[in-house]
């Protein structure tokens, strides 16, 4: 626990001090005098936004559960879902830490299988993260088309991006093929004989069949899950677009592909909230598209903020819940 604290201590530690330093070198009193022109009424309208994305991402999770036979209701998932971003958001990788407790409140509150819940959050995660690898290997073709990247970053983006495409691939290959995906990994590298795994192993066989009768019984199921993930992307990218129209700049469609390509690389870097490395990636991704790096540093700060105000209520619902950040998670 100690060595926890420690770790999270030091990463934003060291956030801060990315933070600062861009603060300094790309003047602060023109990002104040910027940010001093976005009003109140376009942060409100601009946190909206992702109260619309957590719909899209609840309603993809209400159709998973419903291909379960689980008849859950949008008020009883809507909460849940906010609570997640919330603490996904705090977390050293962010948006990335939620998951266990909306499980655990599945299974506490709407009576799902643990099995039936985490299943339904992973696809859920999975699906979304599909159209973003397609969204990825077009944005890395458009800067390739547009030469913005040196041949060493655009090697190592091209290395990240292939990996994730790897993995998407294998996994519907598995399924796809019947066999399942989490049972045939756990064989081919041999985890199934450690007596961890073999406790948990009926679990994640009826995990692989769920996934497996997902993708295969529910065909109009999985398209209704795509819209609703299509339609979460498309909120982030209108809030991009919308900042930027805000701040005087009209986005092309290759500028928010570029910018959601990279912004969704950074905040895969251990610091909570991604705090620094979120706004070094955007002041960089900027300033290759000739957008200059301090719009880029200011678009971050508002994208912060926004993203504050959206998760109070989830904090609220987590409160509720008993839900605490960095403790554990209470036992049913």
């Amino acid at each position: 626990m100690i060595k926890k604290a420690g770790f999270i201590l030091l990463s934003t530690a060291i956030g801060i001090s990315i933070f600062f330093v861009l603060v300094s070198k790309l003047g602060e009193g023109g990002i104040l005098a910027q940010l001093s022109q976005f009003p109140l009424w376009q942060y409100l309208a601009i946190s909206l936004l992702s109260f619309l994305f957590f719909l899209f991402v609840a309603l993809t999770l209400h159709t998973l559960l419903d291909s379960f036979g689980y008849k859950t209701k949008m008020k009883d998932l809507y909460p849940l879902q906010m609570l997640k971003y919330s603490i996904g958001y705090i977390t050293p990788f962010m948006n990335i830490g939620g998951e266990p407790a909306m499980i655990f409140l599945l299974r506490k509150k709407l009576h799902i299988k643990i099995t039936h819940a985490t299943t339904a959050v992973i696809l859920e995660r999975i699906l979304r993260m599909t159209l973003t690898v397609i969204l990825f290997i077009v944005g890395i073709t458009t800067a390739f088309s547009r030469l913005l990247l040196s041949n060493e970053n655009l090697t190592m983006l091209i290395v990240v991006v292939a990996a994730f495409a790897l993995f998407f691939y294998l996994f519907y290959r598995g399924v796809l093929s019947g066999k399942g995906v989490i049972t045939s990994l756990m064989k081919t590298l041999k985890l199934d004989k450690f007596k961890c795994v073999k406790k948990v192993e009926k679990e994640l066989e009826d995990a692989d069949r769920l996934t497996v009768r997902f993708f295969k019984k529910h065909k109009k199921e999985f398209a209704r899950s795509m819209i609703f993930a299509g339609g979460a992307i498309l909120v982030v990218f209108l809030r991009t677009w919308l900042i930027l129209k805000m701040l005087g700049y009209s986005a092309r469609v290759t500028d928010l592909l570029l910018i959601f390509t990279l912004e969704n690389l950074m905040i895969l870097v251990p610091i909570p909230a991604s705090l620094g490395t979120y706004e070094a990636g955007n002041a960089a991704v900027f300033a290759l598209q000739g957008i200059t790096a301090g719009l880029g540093l200011v678009y971050s700060i508002i994208v912060r903020i926004t993203y504050l105000i959206a998760i109070l209520p989830g904090l609220i619902v987590a409160s509720y819940y008993g839900i605490t950040i960095g403790g554990k998670t209470p036992r049913r």
